[in-house]
Formats: structure tokens, sequence, C-alpha cells
């Protein structure tokens, strides 16, 4: 019933049309609703009247990113984790901003994105995955099989990295029992 909750939220606004969490919630069921461009114009209009919140600004470069539209995506991102901003905790900005530079095909870019976010949130293994992806999808495997390994030996158990590990060697075609084992362990 989403596209009833979404003209609900319609009327409402009418009545308070400054809103900002009913603006909000019109931008995430506009995305729900496949609407991207809609969604970005209710996301445009919330960070009218709060132009400091990182999440929103998180969450329209991830509607640009579907859009196709990476350098909007990495302009959106660099506006709050610029120099000048506090980064600390917002790992997720910087794998944001990575993965907009790798939907634009900006390899070291993305790289350097990833990294920042590993090194503000050590425990986290997305940055080393996306990093490893990346690193896959360029041709670059023993960078990707050493950074996956590395965080094996901190993180044996994590379904997500054997899955990732598992994948790297049966694309190789190297290890492949311990590829079937691991991706067995991921399952």
């Amino acid at each position: 019933q989403i596209q009833q909750a979404k003209e609900q939220f319609l009327a409402a606004l009418q009545q308070e049309p400054v809103n900002t969490q009913l603006i909000h919630y019109l931008a995430q069921i506009s995305y729900r609703l496949g609407n991207l461009e809609e969604s970005a114009q209710w996301l445009t209009r919330y960070l009218s009247y709060k132009p400091r919140d990182p999440d929103a600004h998180m969450e329209l470069a991830y509607v640009r990113i579907d859009q196709g539209r990476w350098q909007e995506a990495a302009g959106q991102i660099q506006m709050v984790v610029g120099p000048q901003r506090p980064t600390e905790g917002r790992a997720d900005l910087w794998m944001a901003l990575g993965q907009a530079y790798q939907s634009g095909r900006k390899v070291a870019a993305a790289e350097e994105a990833y990294r920042q976010a590993a090194q503000l949130s050590p425990e986290d293994l997305r940055p080393t995955l996306q990093m490893a992806g990346l690193f896959q999808r360029t041709g670059r495997l023993e960078e990707a099989e050493r950074i996956l390994q590395e965080a094996f030996f901190q993180h044996p158990d994590d379904p997500n990295l054997l899955n990732s590990l598992g994948y790297l060697y049966a694309d190789q075609g190297i290890h492949l029992e311990e590829a079937v084992r691991l991706l067995e362990r991921a399952m």
C-alpha cells in the first residue's frame, strides 16, 4: 500500500509544506516506487532545509549512482567529507564516495575512498570487500586475494568475507577445494 501512503504524505505536506520529515518520507517512498528523479527532487528539497544532514547527502548520492550520474553522486558526498568536515564515524560516507567513483570507473579515487573508510572503521569489512571487488574487476587479483586473506585471519567466520574469498578462488580456478569449502561455510 505504498502508493496510498504516498498520497497520505502528500496530503499531509499540503498542511505542513516545510515538514522535513514528510519530505524525507516522500523521497524514500519515491525511491521504493522506482521513481529516482522524483526521489532526488524530494531529497534536494529536504536538503534545502537541512543542508548539513550527511545522511540525506548520502541518500541523494546513491540515487544519483543508480541513475548513472556518478559525478553528481561524488560531488554530493564531497560536500560532507571534505577536509573541513568531521569524518569520525562516517566511514559510510567514504564508502558511498568510493561507490560513486567506482561506478564512474575512477579506480584510483575509488580505492582511496575505500581506504579512508577502512581506516575510519577498521572492524567494518565492507570497505575491504568493496576494494577487493574493485581489484577483482580490474584484474588486480593478487591484491584482491591479499587483502581478503588478511581480513580472513581476523574475521574467519564472516559469511560475506568467506563468500568473497571463495568466489575469488573459484573465478581464478585456483584452490577449488578451498573455494567450495569457503562457499559452503558462507552458506
